[in-house]
């Protein structure tokens, strides 16, 4: 969706509903200047580009965890014995 900068600051609230669904572009004397984009999606985004495409059984949590544990191993992991 592509809004004017002056459209987005008469109907804010639309806007921000419909950037739920879809990123918003706004423009500014008719060239793009900022994109409006639900924290989600954007958190999302930013998931796959660090971990790549997560398989659908995989969440953010198990994947923050495996990375955790390839940078910190346990001391188990290392056969060290308590």
């Amino acid at each position: 969706m592509v809004v004017t900068a002056t459209d987005l600051k008469n109907n804010l609230g639309r806007y921000l509903e419909a950037a739920q669904q879809e990123d918003v572009l706004i423009t500014r004397n008719g060239e793009p200047y900022a994109t409006l984009s639900s924290v989600r999606n954007d958190r999302l985004g930013r998931m796959e580009a660090l971990f790549g495409i997560l398989p659908p059984e995989v969440t953010a949590e198990d994947a923050r965890r495996s990375r955790l544990e390839a940078h910190h191993p346990s001391p188990e992991a290392d056969g060290a014995v308590a």
